[in-house]
């Protein structure tokens, strides 16, 4: 039975998928304070985290059975990579997690901008409305400009040219 301690919040889909695995046991516990898994990472062969928790030389060190620290995340900067590597603990991380969203929101913003809907917000919250101020331009037939194309850029492209 491979022990699985879950520190992070995660979605309900991914939790339940580990939970119906036969040789795992699941310990969610999101938002669990790091003196507290250090009493109880022990026994553990997998911890999987966000952010939040920092997984330490002094964490690590607490867990013999530590097989895989899994971040459902971006980056691994809260992992002490150097000492899990040391221990042959294998490091990862889920990096496309956030790229249909990070394309999304870029949409928004640009959208957003194009349509001066900030501005029109702000306006009409302090009780005023002059429609002709607020019109913005169309985005049809405009070109736009992608500082890099590396995972949220290339998809960003990719969308823009849906648009046509």
């Amino acid at each position: 039975m491979h022990k699985v301690l879950i520190t992070g919040a995660i979605h309900p889909v991914g939790l339940e998928c580990l939970q119906q695995e036969s040789d795992v046991e699941v310990h969610y516990a999101p938002d669990l304070p790091s003196g507290e898994i250090l009493k109880i990472i022990e026994p553990f062969h997998c911890i999987l985290t966000r952010s939040e928790t920092p997984i330490t030389r002094e964490l690590l060190g607490c867990a013999p059975h530590l097989r895989v620290v899994a971040r459902a995340a971006v980056g691994v900067g809260n992992i002490d990579i150097a000492y899990a590597t040391e221990r042959g603990i294998l490091v990862v991380n889920t990096p496309a997690k956030t790229r249909n969203r990070l394309r999304n929101s870029r949409w928004g913003w640009l959208i957003s901008t194009m349509r001066k809907l900030v501005p029109a917000h702000l306006h009409m919250a302090s009780e005023g409305w002059d429609r002709h101020q607020f019109t913005g331009t169309e985005l049809l037939g405009k070109t736009i400009g992608i500082v890099g194309l590396g995972n949220v850029g290339h998809r960003v492209a990719r969308f823009a040219r849906r648009l046509r």
